[in-house]
């Protein structure tokens, strides 16, 4: 099933899409929707990277309290 949905190109965007389509003898839509498929992987990569490392984010402990105060310390310092 299609969904209908409305967007908003820019000048450019619009000119350069309308061109390929002609040249490509494709509607503007059906351009539209492949470069999507095309993309689409990319983000659900990206999403999936993302995802992953949010798992792991706050599972290490220092056992220091005064972390966001002296950070710089911790992070720089040869003493700890």
């Amino acid at each position: 099933m299609a969904r209908r949905t409305q967007i908003y190109l820019t000048e450019d965007q619009y000119s350069i899409l309308t061109k390929q389509a002609s040249k490509r003898r494709v509607p503007l839509a059906q351009l539209i929707r492949q470069a999507i498929d095309r993309f689409i992987p990319e983000l659900i990569k990206k999403s999936s990277k993302e995802d992953s490392l949010s798992k792991i984010i706050g599972l290490g402990e220092s056992g220091q309290k005064d972390i966001s105060e002296k950070h710089d310390k911790y992070l720089y310092s040869k003493e700890r």
